[in-house]
């Protein structure tokens, strides 16, 4: 539902009409009052050219976002690439294991056939990876997965 909303930026009054809320309207309006009074000195006046900069700014630091989240996401995306790496490796090591026990407990040859899971690998038992929503990579990123690993490919220290 589109409903009107005053709003006041750069000193000024302007009439929006809209269909978001009008707290959110008012929260944007802030945003962009607060871009203004950090480019505008105290005591000048606001003008046209000193709106328009400010609209750069805010675009200016809408494009840094994007880009830092684009490189949040790749990294993070990487970082679980090679969590699954290792569990398909593991989840193989376990399977061979088991089967030479097994061989070993029935008297057969060790170089029984492994076992079905570790023929398929952790990506298609767990999920794809590009299919983890970019939210949950985000959240994840947030809470410190970004350096779960660090460039040897394990968590300890590096070179180790």
């Amino acid at each position: 539902m589109q409903r009107a909303v005053e709003l006041h930026v750069g000193g000024q009054r302007y009439r929006v009409v809209s269909s978001a809320s009008p707290e959110e309207l008012e929260r944007l309006a802030r945003v962009v009052d607060d871009k203004i009074a950090a480019i505008v000195p105290p005591g000048r006046a606001i003008t046209p050219q000193s709106m328009l900069l400010a609209a750069i700014a805010l675009a200016h630091d809408l494009e840094e976002e994007r880009r830092r989240s684009g490189e949040l996401t790749r990294d993070t995306r990487g970082v679980l690439e090679r969590i699954v790496h290792r569990v398909d490796e593991a989840i193989a090591s376990v399977d061979v294991a088991v089967g030479q026990e097994r061989a070993a407990t029935r008297g057969a040859s060790s170089s029984e056939a492994p076992t079905r899971s570790s023929q398929v690998p952790a990506r298609a038992r767990l999920g794809s990876v590009e299919r983890v929503a970019p939210s949950q990579l985000e959240s994840t990123a947030a809470r410190g997965a970004h350096g779960a690993l660090d460039d040897d490919g394990d968590d300890g220290p590096s070179g180790g």
